[in-house]
């Protein structure tokens, strides 16, 4: 498959979407249902935890119309039906109560997938769920088998643990595959189409993927240092590496950059733009870029009537299949403006959804890869879930047939 090497169609768009112009589709949220915080089986903990309250992941997922819930407060995790119904439970006994919705013997009949299994989790991080509703999960391993990366100057402490269906144990990956040396902070697991499982690191100043195949074998490593970045668009321009996240049907890594004109002596720079640039794992090269639409937005001063503006700077929301790319700009009007681009740079729709964010206290956003944004929104006094059918928007594309 070939891929435009820079940003040919954005000239039009520029015009047409800039200073809030352009067609946007405004998108409510269906609300799906409420878990009430708390440390019963059917609950979720974010403050009853003796260190800081979010400093450990809650983590969300969804596959075939069922909910993953991640929780690092209090090591479990959730399997959930779209009406909020717990399925499922993957829990530490030490740090949750007995079970009294979900049965804990593994020998009742098979045919019944309510259960509950414990397993000794140390700290529930990032989740994922494969094809065969095999369950991955980030844990840390116990202090006795800690390693210390001197390369890198960090603890070597995460893995990524695999369980079927029934809750069993299959195996954990490390930076080697099965039963590897653990891996450095992890920033993010995806499962791809192929059921590729894809660990995103970070270590100062560099970023790794560790790619495996569906059985667990390295397939690539991608290393990222700070200062091997892709050459800038204007020679002396400031960059800024967001993240990195893979394509979920090809061999192709994504990397976002913003770039800064530098202010001397001091400051921040002028923002220039935001590029996408994406790195073949399997050429282990770079293949094309593409330049972020800008909007650009007016604000009207209070009792002056005059006009202030400000350029929107995007975060990546996620990667649907074809290689759409979601983005996320926040204002401070509650307005979550949501562009949809393809590899060649066409904007595919403008969304935008509000969120009252005085009353979130914490949240989480999860895209899959049919193009469906599914949230949990933490309130003083529950968890609401809820989601927005873009897929509905982006059926039919078909690629770089969409040229």
């Amino acid at each position: 498959m070939k891929y435009a090497s820079k940003a040919l169609l954005l000239a039009g768009f520029w015009i047409l979407f800039s200073c809030d112009g352009g067609k946007r589709l405004e998108m409510d949220a269906q609300e799906l249902f409420s878990l009430n915080l708390g440390r019963m089986e059917n609950e979720i903990d974010f403050i009853e935890i003796d260190e800081s309250p979010y400093a450990r992941k809650t983590r969300l997922y969804m596959k075939n119309g069922l909910f993953y819930l991640g929780s690092g407060n209090a090591n479990k995790v959730m399997e959930l039906s779209s009406y909020g119904e717990l399925i499922s439970l993957l829990y530490n006994p030490s740090e949750n109560p007995e079970p009294i919705l979900l049965a804990t013997d593994l020998d009742q009949d098979t045919l019944s997938n309510r259960r509950a299994v414990p397993f000794p989790f140390t700290e529930v991080g990032e989740i994922a769920v494969d094809s065969n509703r095999n369950l991955i999960v980030e844990d840390r391993v116990a202090d006795s088998r800690v390693e210390f990366d001197q390369e890198f100057n960090v603890r070597l402490e995460r893995v990524v643990r695999r369980f079927n269906r029934m809750g069993e144990q299959i195996d954990f990956l490390g930076q080697d595959g099965i039963g590897g040396k653990p891996f450095p902070y992890i920033h993010d697991i995806v499962i791809n189409q192929q059921d590729d499982i894809i660990v995103v690191c970070m270590v100062p100043q560099q970023w790794i993927m560790y790619w495996f195949s569906s059985e667990g074998r390295l397939r690539y490593t991608f290393r990222l240092p700070s200062q091997n970045l892709p050459a800038p668009p204007v020679e002396g321009l400031i960059q800024s590496l967001e993240t990195i996240t893979p394509d979920l049907e090809d061999a192709l890594v994504y990397l976002k950059i913003d770039y800064y004109n530098p202010l001397p002596p001091r400051g921040n720079g002028e923002y220039f733009g935001s590029y996408i640039h994406w790195f073949n794992m399997e050429t282990s090269q770079y293949e094309g870029y593409i330049e972020i639409p800008r909007t650009f937005r007016h604000d009207t001063v209070p009792g002056l009537g005059s006009e202030t503006g400000e350029t929107d700077l995007y975060h990546i929301l996620g990667v649907a299949k074809k290689g759409i790319l979601f983005l996320i700009s926040t204002r401070d009007n509650d307005l979550n403006q949501i562009l949809a681009v393809d590899r060649y740079g066409k904007v595919l729709n403008i969304f935008s959804i509000f969120l009252k964010e005085k009353d979130i206290v914490y949240r989480d956003f999860y895209l899959t890869p049919e193009g469906v944004l599914v949230a949990y929104l933490c309130r003083e006094f529950g968890v609401d879930f809820m989601w927005w059918r873009f897929d509905k928007y982006i059926q039919g594309y078909d690629g770089e047939n969409s040229q």
